[in-house]
């Protein structure tokens, strides 16, 4: 993941591989597009570069860093508002 600037916002940019499922990935980063919700990392573009084999997201950035990792910092008590939150942004979808 690298991180940089898009028209000013901070934006973060997800390199991968492209194998069989490089399309799909890029087609479910479109439709993440649609959805504008606090809870939700917006997603900004998406691309697939067949000559190099490569896809590539252009997201929000989240300077807390990833999900997984704010989690395993955060004391429980914490943890119940965030779920509480995740459970706002599924409905979202």
């Amino acid at each position: 993941m690298r991180d940089m600037t898009r028209d000013g916002v901070h934006v973060a940019v997800k390199i991968m591989k492209s194998d069989t499922v490089g399309s799909a990935l890029v087609d479910e980063a479109l439709k993440l597009r649609e959805f504008d919700h606090p809870n939700i990392v917006k997603c900004f573009d998406a691309q697939l570069w067949m000559a190099k084999n490569l896809s590539f997201i252009v997201l929000e950035y989240c300077d807390q860093g990833s999900l997984e990792k704010y989690m395993e910092r955060t004391p429980l008590g914490k943890l119940r508002q965030v779920r509480s939150q995740l459970a706002r942004s599924v409905r979202c979808v």
